[in-house]
């Protein structure tokens, strides 16, 4: 597929991927399709160990669906929040870098990946109510479960923005940084979580994830074929002597 509304640049495992439709990057069917059609590639691609997204520009990561064109799809809810689900369920780690506006859709974008790292100048919201709608592609789920009921409800009825600061104190996002520091501070995390083993943070995404909406007992389960799955890898191996030789593991994913 040609891409049009998003560039891609594949660098030492990490695939870094730039959401452009100016000024504030809206979300299009088109954009949308181009990165399912990335991940649909992605997931066997050992050349990709790790995602990112970023914003184009200075205003923002993304300021939410584009509003006109969405209310001329047929349906457009339930393809996006599919979308979003895959992004969710990569089994690779995907990090949204996010910088000024993140609101709408673009938070629910956001709120999919499995790390955010914020410039000091984003500002969240689930603005939806505002528009007589709710969120359609995941946000009152997942905002719910990363923050709680109750600051989630406070969020969602009321439309309130709200600063990288409070982000951070609520446990909506992971660390925040100055913008100058922005992307270089997510890929150096991202290169370094592309040197680590591919098998065991599959485990772990997907113990984390699948645990997390189950029992206590059921999510241990999980965890427990996780274990008994990475334990006789060769990355297994190779992490074991790595560390008895006191070197450095070079992981394969198998």
């Amino acid at each position: 597929m040609d891409l049009t509304n998003i560039k891609v640049e594949i660098t030492d495992g990490v695939a870094l991927v730039t959401l452009q439709h100016p000024p504030l990057n809206t979300l299009t069917t088109r954009m949308l399709d181009e990165i399912y059609d990335g991940f649909a590639r992605w997931v066997d691609d050992p050349a990709v160990r790790v995602v990112v997204f970023k914003g184009e520009g200075e205003r923002g990561f993304s300021a939410g669906a584009d509003v006109g064109e969405f209310f001329n799809v047929e349906n457009p809810f339930a393809k996006a929040a599919d979308d979003f689900r895959t992004i969710e369920n990569f089994p690779k780690p995907v990090i949204a870098a996010i910088h000024g506006y993140c609101l709408g859709g673009g938070c629910e974008f956001a709120l999919s990946s499995h790390l955010r790292i914020v410039a000091d100048n984003a500002v969240f919201g689930l603005t939806e109510v505002k528009l007589g709608i709710i969120p359609g592609w995941g946000g009152t789920q997942r905002l719910a479960r990363l923050v709680g009921k109750t600051r989630a409800l406070d969020l969602l009825l009321s439309a309130r923005r709200i600063t990288a600061a409070e982000a951070l104190n609520i446990g909506l996002v992971n660390r925040v940084v100055p913008l100058a520091e922005l992307v270089p501070t997510t890929l150096a995390l991202a290169k370094e979580l592309a040197t680590g083993a591919p098998v065991a943070q599959r485990a772990i995404l997907h113990a984390v994830l699948r645990g997390a909406d189950m029992p206590f007992a059921q999510g241990l389960e999980i965890e427990t074929e996780g274990v008994e799955m990475v334990w006789e890898t060769e990355d297994a191996l190779e992490g074991f002597t790595a560390f008895k030789e006191k070197r450095p593991p070079k992981f394969v994913g198998r």
